[in-house]
C-alpha cells in the first residue's frame, strides 16, 4: 500500500499527520509513506491538492470532499471531537484497513455470504438487546434479496464487496451517477 503526505512546510498539521501515519506503518506490512511538498498553484493543481496535509492512499484521497477547493491552503478535516488540522489516528485507521483488503466489483451470487457476515456481526452487536425483546433482528431473507437487487448488474448502484480469505464479507455501494 502506498500512502502519500501532500503539504506544504508553513502547514503545522502535517507534522501531526505525519507522526500518525508513521505510528500506523507497523500495523500494516507493506506500508509505504512518501512525503511530497505542494508549494505552488501548478504543483496543487497537478496533484489535484485540497489543502494541506493531503493523505493519498493508493492513489485516492483519502478524505477529499468533491466541493473542497484546490489549491494552497491548511485542510480542515471532521473528527469527533470536531474540527481538526489532521484526521485521528483511528480514522487513518479505518482508511487504510479499507485499502489493505481484497475489493472486487459484487455479483448477485455475493449476496449470501455479505448477508451471513452482517447477521453475524448484528447479532454480536446487539445480542444484549436481542435477548431482552428490546428489537428483533431483521429479515435475513429481505436482506439477502435487496442486496441481490443492489449487486446485479445494471442496478442503480455501483457496489464493491470486500473479501477476507476468498469469502466476501461487507460491501460498499453508492448510486450511480
Amino acid at each position: 500500500m502506498n500512502v502519500t503526505l501532500l503539504y506544504f512546510d508553513d502547514c503545522p498539521n502535517w507534522i501531526v499527520a505525519d507522526e500518525r501515519l508513521r505510528t500506523l506503518a507497523a500495523e500494516f506490512p507493506g506500508f509505504v509513506i512518501e512525503r511530497r511538498i505542494v508549494d505552488t498553484v501548478e504543483d496543487a493543481e497537478a496533484t489535484r491538492f485540497r489543502g494541506s496535509p493531503s493523505i493519498i492512499i493508493d492513489g485516492i484521497d483519502a478524505f477529499a470532499e468533491s466541493d473542497a477547493p484546490i489549491g494552497l491552503s491548511c485542510r480542515r478535516y471532521q473528527t469527533p471531537g470536531g474540527l481538526a488540522g489532521s484526521p485521528t489516528l483511528d480514522q487513518l485507521r479505518s482508511e487504510l484497513a479499507m485499502h489493505a483488503i481484497e475489493t472486487r466489483a459484487a455479483t448477485p451470487d455475493d449476496a449470501d455470504a455479505v448477508e451471513d457476515y452482517h447477521d453475524r456481526c448484528f447479532k454480536n452487536t446487539y445480542s444484549s438487546q436481542l435477548l431482552a425483546g428490546a428489537f428483533n433482528a431483521p429479515d435475513r431473507e429481505g436482506t439477502r434479496q435487496q442486496f441481490r437487487d443492489w449487486f446485479r448488474p445494471g442496478s442503480e448502484f455501483v457496489t464493491q464487496v470486500a473479501v477476507v480469505d476468498g469469502t466476501p464479507i461487507g460491501h460498499s455501494h453508492k448510486a450511480k451517477r
